[in-house]
Parts: structure tokens; C-alpha cells; sequence
């Protein structure tokens, strides 16, 4: 799952999403969104289920190629 974190990290950071509005959408802990974050915790299919929809996207939309997330942001931007 690592590749998923690495995506949703780029996914996040371009997108300004802040933990606490992770934490907010999730219902878990700010702790908890902070170790997963980190990869500080294994994440299990569950978690990046409801991390991926909270977020609108798919699962397998963080374990696409970098690409695939980097292109998808800048995208966006020029909506």
C-alpha cells in the first residue's frame, strides 16, 4: 500500500486537502490520519476504501502510476 500512500500524499498536497479535513470526512482521529499519512501504520483495504471515496476518487485511482495522479491534479487546474 505504500504506492497508495505516495499517491494520496501527491493527490493531497496538490490539492491543499488538510488531515483535519480528512479526519473530518472519515470520522477517525487525527492521529490516526496523520500515522497513515506517515506510513507510520499498515493500511488495510477497508481504510483506503473510505479514504478514496471520501476523497471522490476510486481505489485503484492511488495505485495508478505517478503519472496518472500528477496528470489528473494538473488537470484539474486548468479547469
Amino acid at each position: 500500500m505504500t504506492k497508495f500512500i505516495k499517491n494520496l500524499n501527491v493527490f493531497l498536497k496538490d490539492r491543499k486537502i488538510k488531515n483535519a479535513y480528512i479526519s473530518l470526512v472519515t470520522g477517525w482521529e487525527k492521529s490516526k490520519v496523520s500515522r497513515i499519512l506517515n506510513g507510520d501504520v499498515d493500511l488495510k483495504m477497508d481504510d483506503a476504501e473510505l479514504l478514496a471515496t471520501s476523497l471522490g476518487k476510486d481505489v485503484l485511482f492511488f495505485l495508478n502510476d505517478d503519472e496518472t495522479v500528477y496528470y489528473s491534479t494538473k488537470e484539474n487546474e486548468q479547469m
